[in-house]
Order: C-alpha cells, then sequence, then structure tokens
C-alpha cells in the first residue's frame, strides 16, 4: 500500500467534526440576521428602523423618524414613558445574547408576534459595524454590541430629555441606507395614526395546543387561573370554573402537561358564545391602502368617510386593496 493510500484509509476512519453554538449566534452576522428576521439583507435597515418605530408605537407614544446630521444613520423618537433601570440594564434589553423577554406570546392583533425587535436593532448594528445610541429619562447613552451576546456601555452623560425614549442607529457600509430606508416606519406611524388599536383581550381561539401549552410553559411559575383571567369571556369568576373542570386549581403554569393543555383550551373556548367578531379587528378601505408610493402616501387624508367608524392594527392584519376585508381568526 502506497503512502498515500494510507493516507487516504486515516482520513476515511476520521469523524466528521461536530460544532456548537447558541441560537443568538445567528443575530450577529448578516446571513444570520436574514434568517431570523426573515427579510433579505437590503431590507433590513428598514426593519431596524420599523422595530424601534413599534415599540414606541406599542405603548401609545407618538412616534418620529428623523434623519441623523451625517449620513448613514437615523433617530427613531418617541413620546412614551422612556426606559427604566440603569445604564447596565439599558445595555442588557439591546442585547442579542438575552432570553427573549416578550408580552407577545399572549396573542393580539397588533404589531409583531415574536418579541425579537430589539435583538435584529443590536444584531444589525454589530454585524454591519454601526453605532447604537439611546437617550431616554435625562440620560445619554452610547452602547457597543459584542459578540460575545453582550451590550456594552461606553459613556453615559446627562442631558435635557426628561420625556419618552430616542435610539439613534448609524449603519456601516456592510448595510447601506437610503431615502426609502424609513419607509416601513413611516407607514407604520401614520396608520397608527388613522385609527383605533384592539382593545380588547387574547381570545382562547387564537391558539393550536402547542401554542396554548408553550404559552402555559413561558408563564413559568404564575397560577393557572391568573394566566386564563387574561383571556376573552374568562375574566373574573369564570377563570376559577374553568380551571376547576380542568382539575388545574393548585397547578402553576410551567406544571400543566401537553394533554392538560388541550383540556384547558377546551374549557376556555366554551366560555365564547361565538368565536370571535372579525369586525372587532379592521376596518379597511382601498383609498388608504399602503401599497403606494411614498408621496401619496404621506398625503392620505386623516378623517374617516362619514357614518364609518375605521379600525387600524399593524400592517400584517390589513387586507387586501380592494372593498371592505375582515380578518378572520
Amino acid at each position: 500500500m502506497t503512502d498515500l493510500q494510507k493516507g487516504d484509509a486515516v482520513l476515511a476512519c476520521q469523524k466528521t467534526p461536530t460544532f456548537e453554538r447558541e441560537d443568538w449566534s445567528l443575530f450577529r452576522t448578516l446571513e444570520g440576521l436574514q434568517q431570523r428576521a426573515g427579510v433579505s439583507k437590503n431590507l433590513l435597515s428598514r426593519l431596524v428602523l420599523k422595530e424601534l418605530a413599534d415599540n414606541g408605537l406599542d405603548n401609545d407614544a407618538r412616534v418620529t423618524v428623523l434623519p441623523l446630521p451625517d449620513e448613514g444613520g437615523y433617530a427613531v423618537e418617541d413620546g412614551g414613558t422612556g426606559i427604566d433601570g440603569e445604564p447596565e440594564d439599558i445595555a442588557r434589553l439591546f442585547s442579542i445574547g438575552r432570553p427573549m423577554v416578550s408580552s407577545k406570546l399572549l396573542r393580539l392583533p397588533t404589531r409583531g408576534a415574536l418579541g425579537n425587535g430589539l435583538r435584529v436593532v443590536a444584531g444589525a448594528v454589530l454585524a454591519c459595524d454601526g453605532s447604537l445610541t439611546v437617550t431616554t429619562r435625562s440620560r445619554r447613552i452610547d452602547l457597543r454590541p459584542e459578540r460575545d451576546g453582550t451590550t456594552t456601555v461606553l459613556s453615559m452623560q446627562t442631558v435635557d430629555f426628561p420625556i419618552g425614549t430616542r435610539v439613534e442607529v448609524r449603519f456601516g457600509p456592510t448595510l447601506p441606507c437610503d431615502q426609502h430606508t424609513p419607509y416601513w416606519a413611516m407607514i407604520a406611524c401614520r396608520l397608527a395614526r388613522l385609527g383605533t388599536s384592539y382593545l380588547g383581550k387574547s381570545s382562547p381561539w387564537w391558539y393550536d395546543a402547542a401554542q396554548f401549552h408553550e404559552l402555559l410553559f413561558a408563564s413559568g411559575n404564575r397560577p393557572v387561573r391568573d394566566l386564563i383571567a387574561n383571556l376573552d369571556g374568562c375574566t373574573g369568576g369564570k377563570a376559577g370554573e374553568i380551571v376547576a373542570r380542568a382539575g388545574l386549581e393548585r397547578t402553576v403554569c410551567r406544571d400543566v402537561t401537553a394533554p392538560q393543555a388541550v383540556k384547558l383550551l377546551g374549557r376556555s373556548r366554551a366560555r365564547l358564545r361565538v368565536r370571535f367578531n372579525p369586525s372587532a379587528l379592521v376596518w379597511w378601505d382601498r383609498r388608504h391602502s399602503p401599497h403606494v408610493p411614498m408621496p401619496s402616501l404621506m398625503g392620505w387624508p386623516v378623517s374617516a368617510p362619514r357614518g364609518r367608524k375605521r379600525k387600524y392594527n399593524s400592517l400584517s392584519k390589513l387586507g387586501p386593496r380592494r372593498g371592505r376585508k375582515e380578518v378572520r381568526a
């Protein structure tokens, strides 16, 4: 056997190496961000601004998107309550390695559903070698997302900014932006001013068995009754009755098994006389279609047609361009 053949035999006996990485590591490259965010590279900068705008709109605040003085960045500013906590707490909120913390597992017909928004923002800044600055509650904090999943506080200074939050994002050369970058954020802001959001509770008909079980498990040591009381038709004494019939009176959410979750979901649905009234979600008018050029979008009339009450939610909940469209649960 020749030396070459011996070498081939040795290589054939060797195992293929395996590699391990945390799920959050996908947020630190542009390729991974495309997988996690669900948009192509050329649209990531648009998504970053929309995620920041949605955070302010979720708090019923007025949101403004402004270009920064030097090219390559934008500021998203809202008039909300601001972000609580020390600079290190805010840095952790804008870190890609933190556990996903979100209220959106409790499904509502509003903006977003995953709770990954700020991780997308921090990941984009890291992946393109950009910069991130958060101003809230009279503090201006410069942040730097790190490859190990944390975010470092570079500096903090006191400024005259007592109300709201301002997030400044500058994109690096690998993630260029243009005049269309704020387009999605501006659509979200415009739609938020055109009508009212859904103010009801989450319907048990909006979950399948697997997602309802996931909601229970993510609720940790919270009593099952407390969670059920947040569902439409299950408030007050009804929550206790539903839990009792499911045999879960003294059970915490994370201890509920999959078969028990199916039974509990069925009991919760049985409390509703109808599945859901779709007209409570949205009224759609073709004249206000978002599928129009920017000049037309920003020139939409604000007044509703006489005798009609329009309700708007997130762009993903709006119907097609023609006629009246109701979103079904």
